[in-house]
Order: C-alpha cells, then structure tokens, then sequence
C-alpha cells in the first residue's frame, strides 16, 4: 500500500473539517510562494485540491505533489 502512495506521488494528512466522505474533494489554500502566485492568476482563494479516501477507519485527504 506505501508503495502506491508514493507511486501517485499522494502526500496524506488527516482531514479536520466537518462530515467528508470518500471520494470528496476539497480545495486549499497553502502558504508558499509559487501557491500564492497561482492563487492569484486565478483569482482565488486556493491553490490546491485534495480527495478525502479512508484508511482503515480513519478519514485523510490524499493530496498531489
């Protein structure tokens, strides 16, 4: 399983918000400099996404790096 993960190039955390369930995406905002320059050519609050998936019995958001 680890080896896919790595494979899709995912990065996990643990999802805070409210109710998600699998297969959701969700967008973000995220502080770095290249994430501000896309934020705002695209007039934007986020400049990221990611997809809620279960572990086990824990829900994460898979996120593309």
């Amino acid at each position: 399983m680890r080896f896919l993960w790595a494979l899709l190039g995912l990065l996990t955390i643990p999802a805070i918000a409210g109710p998600l369930r699998p297969g959701d995406v969700i967008l973000q905002p995220m502080r770095c400099y290249l994430c501000r320059m896309i934020e705002i050519h695209e007039q934007s609050d986020f400049s990221h996404m990611g997809v809620v998936i279960d572990v086990g019995d824990e829900t994460w958001v898979g996120e593309s790096l």
